[in-house]
C-alpha cells in the first residue's frame, strides 16, 4: 500500500493534534515556558542595549540590524527544541531499543515519520517572539522588504532548516555503529550558537569555514542581509547548494545504515 500525498498530510496533522493535546494536558508547564521565553528575550535585548552604549556596530551591523538577526535565530531555536531534538532523540531512542523495526515495517516513508512523529509545543511562544522581534526590528530600521525579498528570505529560512535537518540525521544515524552513544545528539545544539551572531563577526580562515565548507554562519544572516534589502547571490547559491549536497548525503548514508540495523532480523 502506497500512500499518497493527501495521506501524508493527514497523518502530520494527526501527529499535531495528539501533541497538542499532550501540551494541553500539561499547560502549566506551557505558561512556565512561555514566561521563561519572554524572560530570555528581554536579557538578550538587555545584553545588546548595553554593548551598544559603547560601539556603533558589531561586525558592522547596527542595533536594530542586529535585533533582526536575534529574531531569527530565536525561531530557529524554537523549531530546533520543538521538533528536530525530540525527533531525533527518540530516532536514536529507538535505534538502541530495537523499536526502529517498527517504523521500517509502515507503509510510509520512514524518514518522514523519523522527523513528524514527535515534537513539542513548549517552544511556541518563543517562536512567536523571535517573529515578532524581527517584525519590531524591521520597523525601527524603516525597512520595508519588497514581496521579493520577503519571499527570497523565507526561501532563505527554509533552506537552513532543511540543511540542520540533514546534517542532524547524518549525525545521528551514527547511531547505528557506536552503541549507546546516548549524547550524540547534543552535538548539534552545541553548534547553535555559531549562528546566533552575525557571520562577519568571524574572520580570515574561521569566516571561510563557517560560510562555505560548514555555512553555519549563513543560516541567520543571510535572512537577515536579505530582509535589510541586501541580498548576497552568491551566499544564497551556495546555499542552496549545500543544502542540496547535505539532503542527498544524509538520504545515501541512512539508507547505507538502515543495513547495518540488527533490529530487523529480530
Amino acid at each position: 500500500m502506497k500512500y499518497t500525498l493527501n495521506s501524508y498530510w493527514k497523518v502530520f496533522w494527526k501527529f499535531r493534534s495528539i501533541h497538542a493535546m499532550r501540551t494541553f494536558e500539561y499547560r502549566k508547564n506551557f505558561f512556565f515556558w512561555a514566561v521563561v521565553a519572554t524572560m530570555w528575550t528581554l536579557f538578550n535585548i538587555f545584553f545588546y542595549k548595553i554593548l551598544y552604549q559603547h560601539t556603533t556596530t558589531v561586525g558592522g551591523w547596527g542595533e536594530y540590524q542586529l535585533y533582526t538577526l536575534v529574531g531569527l535565530y530565536t525561531m530557529f531555536d524554537a523549531i530546533i527544541w520543538s521538533v528536530l531534538s525530540h525527533s531525533m532523540k527518540y530516532y536514536t531512542r529507538d535505534i538502541y531499543s530495537g523499536e526502529f523495526s517498527n517504523l521500517l515495517t509502515k507503509p510510509i516513508n520512514t524518514v518522514f515519520l523519523i522527523f513528524t512523529r514527535y515534537n513539542n509545543y513548549n517552544n511556541l511562544p518563543r517562536f512567536v517572539i523571535g517573529v515578532g522581534l524581527t517584525i519590531w526590528s524591521l520597523l525601527q530600521l524603516g525597512a520595508a522588504p519588497t514581496p521579493l525579498s520577503l519571499m527570497l528570505a523565507l526561501l532563505a529560512i527554509g533552506l537552513g532548516l532543511i540543511w540542520i535537518s540533514a546534517v542532524w540525521l547524518c549525525i545521528s544515524t551514527l547511531a547505528f555503529y557506536v552503541e549507546k552513544l546516548d549524547n550524540i545528539n547534543e552535538v548539534f545544539p552545541a553548534l547553535r550558537r555559531i549562528y546566533s551572531y552575525p557571520a562577519s563577526i568571524y574572520t580570515n580562515t574561521l569566516h571561510l569555514v563557517l560560510t562555505t565548507v560548514i555555512p553555519l554562519g549563513l543560516i541567520t544572516t543571510l535572512p537577515a542581509e536579505t530582509l535589510h534589502g541586501h541580498l548576497s547571490l552568491t551566499s544564497f547559491a551556495w546555499l542552496l547548494v549545500s543544502t542540496l549536497i547535505a539532503v542527498v548525503s544524509a538520504a545515501l548514508f541512512f539508507r547505507f545504515s538502515i543495513k547495518r540495523y540488527a533490529g530487523v532480523a529480530n
